[in-house]
Order: C-alpha cells, then structure tokens, then sequence
C-alpha cells in the first residue's frame, strides 16, 4: 500500500511535468503571438504601400491624360500652320506666275524697248 508520501511526491512530479508543458506551451503561443504581430505589420505596410502605389498611378493617369488633350491641340496648332504654310506658298507661285507673265510683254534691255 502506497503511504501519503508517495502520494505527494508522484503527485508533485507530474505537477512539476505539467508545469513544464504549460511552460513550453506558453512559449509557443508567445512565439505564435510575436509571428502573428509581425505578419499583420508587413501586411498593414504592404497595404499602405499599394494605396500609395495606387495614388501615383491614379495621379499619373490623370497627366497623361492632360499630356495627351496637349498634344493634340499641338498637333491641331501644326496642322493648321501646315495648311497656312501651304495656302501661302500657294499664293507666292501664283504671284510668281503672274509677275513672270506681266515681265515677258516687258523689252529685256533698253535697246529692245527704242
């Protein structure tokens, strides 16, 4: 028959083994809980980033699109210029031909016109 005594002594050696696992328990759920915390940090900055990220892009979407309404009144302001370009070398060829026509009734020299 087990006396008192060795009652307690196995009582207080799974006590002390008990205390062990929940020791090692408590580290773990610890360890869990400092890997969880820096999880949630890298995706609280990630999401921070790509809002940021977002934000650029959106801003950059909004001058190309002014860039481009530019360019175009640009290109427009060119074209335009192209057509008054040619409307006056147009004009200066007529001018030309007209003031070749009226020189070719006109004496070459002096001697031609006595």
């Amino acid at each position: 028959m087990k006396t008192f005594v060795l009652y307690a002594l196995e009582a207080s050696a799974e006590t002390e083994a008990l205390k062990k696992v929940v020791a090692e328990a408590d580290k773990k759920a610890a360890a869990e809980q400092a890997l969880r915390e820096k999880h949630e940090a890298r995706v609280i900055e990630a999401e921070r980033e790509l809002q940021e990220a977002v934000k650029k892009s959106e801003a950059l979407e909004q001058s190309l699109a002014g860039k481009e309404s530019e360019l175009a009144q640009v290109v427009q302001a060119a074209d335009d210029a192209r057509a008054e370009a040619r409307g006056a070398l147009k004009d200066i060829q007529e001018a030309r031909k007209v003031a070749a026509g009226a020189f070719a009734d006109l004496p070459r020299n002096i001697s031609d016109a006595a």
